[in-house]
Parts: structure tokens; sequence; C-alpha cells
């Protein structure tokens, strides 16, 4: 059996997984806040917007791993990791389709 002395740290790495959890969430939202009505040629806002919602889904299963395993609670730690997994594969497949459609900016100055 652990004695307290010896989890005394605990709680400050669950705080810890919470904390950057919540870092992503939040810088996540403040670039696409920031870039959603930009221009951009390269990448498409739209692409910038989907990278942003990935940061934040990962931030918010973060913030729920971080939570569960303070709580000790293994159905809120299974639901998060499994919500990040899904959300991470998702949101991948649609930022690779984007990558790969023709840019149809380019296309109009080719025509003109």
């Amino acid at each position: 059996m652990y004695s307290q002395i010896d989890l005394s740290y605990i709680p400050y790495l669950y705080s810890l997984v919470v904390l950057i959890g919540l870092g992503l969430f939040l810088g996540s939202l403040y670039r696409v806040m920031t870039n959603l009505y930009k221009e951009s040629e390269d990448p498409g806002p739209a692409l910038i917007v989907v990278r942003g919602i990935r940061k934040a889904l990962v931030g918010v299963s973060l913030v729920g791993i971080g939570m569960a395993l303070y709580w000790n609670l293994s159905y809120l730690f299974l639901l998060s990791l499994i919500f990040g997994i899904q959300e991470l594969f998702e949101t991948s497949l649609v930022i690779a389709a984007l990558k790969r459609a023709p840019n149809t900016r380019l296309q109009e100055i080719s025509l003109s």
C-alpha cells in the first residue's frame, strides 16, 4: 500500500494534463477566430479552421482524461480517450481531403 507522502505529486500531474488540455483548447479557438475571415492562398481558410478544431477537440479530450484520472473514474477516462481518438481520425480525414482538393483560386488566376 502506498502512503500519502509517496503519492502527493499525482494530483499535480493530473492538473498539468488538464492545464495542457485547456491551453490547447483556448489557443486553438484563438487561432481559429483570428484566421477565420482572413484570406489565405496556400492552405485555404477551411484547412486552418479544421486544424484549429482538431487541436480544440484534442484539448477537450485531454481535459476529460485529466479529470477522469483525478476523480478516478474509469468510464470517463475511456469515453474521453475514445472521443479523442475518433475525432483525431475524422479531422485527419477532412484535412487530407482539403489538402487534395484543387485550389480554385489558382485555377481562376490561370484562366484569366
